[in-house]
């Protein structure tokens, strides 16, 4: 079996080209491997289509023998690259230079093709000068060794130089705007390769020939002026573009500010007169701090401090500038005087306050203000100041009204209870804020000594009114006064018999006294063999010859006693052993 010949393929499918030498009968079986590209893989002579170099092998067997197969193979590669470019149109003016024409393909055409047109070969180049007005057509042809081509067409139409396409349409950039004197000016230009700028009278440019350039205005100019991109070659060309350009006069703010009136106060001001710029209507103020006012263009409530402020016109061309509010020092009172009351709780102190800037005066932390800088019949305590200047500015301060420590009297005295065993009592005085002192004990005796002392009528009990008057070195007073009691000398009674028969005399058996200073008391009776037979707490019960005061009235006899008592005001326990006799 022959395969064939390898071959490249140019742009078209073409056939295979297998053979056998062998005897064709009985029929033979072809078979191509790979199938990839072929029309009919078991025809040898099957169309091929690649687009990379592939290797194909043709196999062939009598039918029903694959084991008998031989083999051969072909090698099929697509063409070099051939790249004419792409087919394009333009139109030249008949003044144009002349041109390569492969310039004027679209892609990348490889540089060794030929050029031809409908009557055959031509140059490379296209010289519309001295041709005649119309359109012609080329063919852009590159050829491989071997014998592949391809081929891409270029269409040039000549047409007048008065037609407008040949001098073009400039173009003088867009409308803009500048923040200050000076614009960049940026044309496109046409084609006729001259061209110059112009404008507003006073208009210097950095190159009026240049399409892009700057220009500036003198001072005072700001606004809006049109600029001219005129192009005329002399001849065919007299084109024009124009253009608005913006121009901003330094926006210049002039700030008036009002300082705060008072040390502390926020009542400052500003307001803004401001040249230049661009606005309709007004510019928007920024203010760093401060209350708006019906005017944007002023601010209240300005404490003491730096502020900034910026002003943008309609274009957005700012420009900023400080401001720093100022205040007065703080308004302090410069010195009081007070004079203490006579005695606590007095309202006989004075309160003055110097200050040579103050006005109006305070006592009372505001409440009230008065023109006089005295304050009479001040009480004791702490009295807010205030002052007001001429301007209203508020000083403060604090001072106290003192006076003397309150004078509490008070004393003690001792021995308590006292009686007549012992009617001497010493007294002490415990007052405060005292240094001096009168003592008037019952209206028997006075004393102006800070303690003293004095014997009580020895055989009368009583209570006595004592009382300390005490002074301070102003002769403010306190009086304290306290009942001194002298009691009488306990006295108990027990009876040592007693008949209880009703007869209403001693009937009862009780122990008695002269003063009635007992407590914690308790009776305790017991019978001859000690069994207790009658009990109370009440030191007014009676024992009444019974068994705990019920039944039947006991034997005659003999029986004992136990009394425990306390004597009010002291801690002393008396006890009282002995026997009574229960007489029918």
């Amino acid at each position: 079996v022959d395969a064939g010949f390898d071959f490249v393929l140019c742009h078209d499918s073409l056939p295979m080209s297998g053979t056998i030498t062998a005897n064709p009968d009985p029929p033979v079986t072809y078979s191509w491997n790979p199938a990839t590209g072929l029309a009919n893989p078991n025809d040898p002579s099957s169309l091929v289509w690649v687009d990379q170099p592939t290797m194909y092998y043709l196999s062939a067997y009598h039918t029903g023998n694959p084991e008998c197969a031989v083999v051969d193979s072909v090698l099929v590669s697509p063409p070099p690259e051939m790249d004419p470019g792409e087919d394009t149109s333009i139109v030249v003016c008949e003044s144009s230079p002349q041109f390569l024409m492969t310039d004027s393909l679209g892609g990348t055409p490889d540089m060794d093709g030929t050029w031809s047109d409908a009557t055959g070969p031509v140059p490379g180049t296209f010289n519309p000068i001295g041709i005649a007005l119309g359109t012609y057509t080329f063919t852009y042809t590159v050829s491989s060794p071997l014998g592949c081509s391809n081929a891409a067409q270029l269409g040039i139409t000549v047409i007048p130089d008065t037609d407008p396409t040949c001098c073009g349409i400039p173009d003088a950039g867009p409308d803009n705007y500048s923040c200050n004197l000076t614009i960049a000016l940026h044309a496109t230009p046409g084609n006729s390769g001259v061209g110059e700028w112009t404008g507003p009278p006073g208009a210097v440019y950095l190159n009026y020939l240049d399409a892009y350039t700057t220009v500036t205005m003198p001072a005072g100019s700001g606004g809006s002026h049109w600029f001219y991109w005129r192009e005329n070659d002399g001849m065919y060309c007299n084109t024009v573009d124009s253009v608005m350009m913006t121009f901003t006069d330094t926006i210049v703010p002039t700030l008036t500010t009002t300082d705060a009136i008072c040390f502390g106060y926020c009542d400052g001001t500003a307001q803004v007169d401001v040249t230049g710029g661009n606005t309709a209507v007004d510019f928007t103020y920024a203010w760093s701090a401060g209350t708006s006012t019906a005017l944007a263009d002023s601010v209240s409530g300005l404490c003491a401090g730096g502020y900034l402020l910026t002003v943008t016109d309609d274009n957005g061309c700012t420009a900023s500038d400080s401001l720093f509010i100022l205040q007065p020092v703080l308004l302090e009172l410069d010195s009081s005087a007070s004079r203490p009351v006579t005695c606590s709780g007095d309202c006989d102190g004075q309160l003055e306050i110097h200050d040579a800037e103050a006005v109006l005066y305070s006592f009372d932390g505001g409440s009230n203000w008065d023109s006089l800088a005295v304050l009479p019949d001040a009480c004791e305590g702490l009295y807010h100041l205030r002052i007001r200047d001429a301007a209203g500015c508020l000083g403060v301060a604090s001072v106290m009204v003192t006076g003397p420590p309150p004078v509490e009297a008070e004393f003690i005295w001792s021995p308590t209870p006292a009686n007549l065993d012992n009617p001497v009592q010493y007294f002490h005085t415990t007052s405060t804020g005292a240094d001096h002192y009168f003592w008037n004990i019952g209206n028997m005796a006075y004393s102006t000594q800070p303690d003293t002392s004095f014997r009580f009528p020895e055989h009368v009990p009583g209570t006595y009114h004592v009382c300390l008057t005490a002074y301070n070195y102003n002769n403010c007073s306190d009086t304290i006064c306290h009942d001194v009691v002298i009691d009488d000398v306990l006295e108990p009674y027990v009876p040592n018999a007693f008949t209880p028969n009703g007869d209403g005399n001693n009937d009862v058996f009780l122990m008695s006294t002269n003063i009635p200073v007992i407590t914690r008391f308790e009776l305790l009776i017991y019978d001859r063999w000690g069994q207790l037979i009658f009990r109370t707490t009440d030191p007014y019960e009676p024992w009444l010859g019974s068994r705990n005061n019920s039944g039947k009235t006991l034997a005659e006899g003999v029986y004992a006693y136990r009394i425990l008592f306390e004597i009010a005001g002291t801690e002393t326990q008396r006890e009282l052993l002995g026997h009574v006799s229960l007489l029918k």
